[in-house]
């Protein structure tokens, strides 16, 4: 319970750090080594789960993008400062997770708990490409994955995969 009453604050200071992150995205991309990853003193700026070129996370991006500096800047901007949400992000215990769903018309409520007393949401609502509370739908790929914290609005975007991956389940 007390993550969740936390995650004000969390959101608050995962705000800043990509608010930091979008800012600095031209001099973080100088950093990238050669195997497109960012050197472990800036790990807050790498996506945990994809090199900087997007070609371990998202294979449309890696089509249209090659690997360069510039590549590198829309990366960060695309998923500033996706290290630090997964540091301030929570694990779950696989073996007593439990996840709720609650659909309505353009998006859903997740909930999970496990059986130590971890709590967390997800609100996620299409038409606006908003994602609040943490990226719960990871958890149906992977139980044992550590859950970034997540808060976004996006309107001028069209895509909602996380919604579309759990409308899938």
């Amino acid at each position: 319970m007390w993550v969740v009453l936390l995650w004000p604050l969390l959101a608050l200071l995962d705000f800043g750090f990509t608010v930091l992150a979008m800012l600095l995205a031209p001099l973080i991309a100088l950093f990238v080594h050669s195997d497109g990853y960012l050197p472990r003193c800036l790990w807050w700026f790498q996506t945990p789960d994809s090199r900087m070129d997007g070609c371990d996370g998202d294979a449309n991006f890696c089509a249209t993008h090659k690997a360069g500096w510039w590549t590198y800047v829309l990366w960060q901007w695309r998923n500033p400062a996706a290290g630090f949400s997964e540091w301030l992000g929570i694990g779950f215990d696989p073996l007593t997770l439990k996840l709720i769903k609650h659909d309505w018309v353009g998006g859903y409520l997740l909930l999970a708990r496990d059986g130590t007393g971890l709590r967390a949401f997800e609100i996620s609502h299409s038409p606006w490409n908003l994602r609040i509370g943490w990226k719960l739908g990871n958890l149906y790929r992977d139980p044992r994955e550590r859950i970034p914290i997540v808060h976004r609005c996006n309107p001028f975007s069209g895509r909602n995969l996380a919604l579309q991956q759990i409308k899938k389940q």
